[in-house]
């Protein structure tokens, strides 16, 4: 059985081939010596003849069996070729898949890698900059200060083509507190000092907007336009009372 089964089914399939081949030649070539010798007086060469004819018959029929047989082993074995080259033809279309992958996978890894390395550059940049980090409560308080102290809000008594502006001019701008910022670099070796602003600034640092000078003439301007009015209003009120005087004093005399 060992040695059969290390035997392809081609070459066993040869092989009986050929050994009934060869027990049909033999088989043919008894019947053809029994018709020869069909005279009478030689049973014993006949009835010889017969028993090989019937040797050669059964082996004969055992032959077709065991090629029966091997038939059905090689049509499994021809099914089963044809599930393995259908298998390898998918094989072959997912390899093809897999090399597909395989390019977009390595694309994606150069990307990503790509990506972790500006990731980690922002992040020490992150960490500079937080090792740095202002307080928001200052930035709050600044900002309460700049909204306070310099209001964008218009004169009272502005209106279209004022001279004044009712905002900060770039030049007020500039020499404020976020103007001075653009010059730490040239202070950059006394850091208190660039990060403070200048004496000749308002209260608190805060330099208050030429506007509010503005404010100002304008209140003067109106008080000034006050005091007129009530100094009119009072001479009117003199005249009023001296007219009345003189009425009451022509009346006396009359009486």
């Amino acid at each position: 059985m060992d040695q059969e089964s290390d035997v392809s089914t081609k070459k066993r399939l040869l092989s009986l081939v050929n050994d009934v081949d060869l027990i049909t030649r033999q088989l043919f070539d008894t019947l053809s010596v029994q018709s020869s010798q069909g005279r009478p007086g030689k049973d014993e060469s006949k009835t010889t003849i017969s028993m090989d004819v019937g040797q050669l018959t059964d082996i004969l029929l055992q032959k077709n069996n065991d090629l029966v047989e091997l038939m059905c082993v090689a049509r499994l074995q021809q099914e089963l070729q044809q599930k393995i080259e259908k298998i390898r033809d998918e094989i072959l279309v997912q390899d093809q898949a897999i090399s597909f992958l395989q390019k977009h996978l390595k694309s994606a890894e150069d990307l990503l890698a790509k990506s972790l390395y500006q990731a980690k550059a922002k992040l020490k940049s992150f960490d500079k900059a937080n090792s740095g980090s202002v307080f928001s409560e200052d930035v709050i308080k600044y900002a309460h200060k700049i909204s306070a102290s310099c209001s964008t809000a218009a004169p009272l008594n502005w209106s279209p083509g004022d001279p004044r502006r009712p905002y900060p001019q770039d030049i007020e701008m500039r020499c404020g507190w976020l103007g001075q910022l653009n010059n730490l670099g040239q202070n950059a070796m006394d850091s208190d000092s660039s990060l403070k602003p200048p004496v000749q600034f308002g209260t608190d640092g805060i330099q208050f907007p030429s506007f509010t000078s503005f404010d100002t003439q304008g209140n003067q301007q109106d008080l000034t336009l006050m005091n007129e009015a009530k100094a009119h209003e009072d001479v009117e009120v003199m005249s009023s009372d001296s007219s009345t005087s003189d009425s009451s004093d022509s009346s006396f005399g009359n009486d």
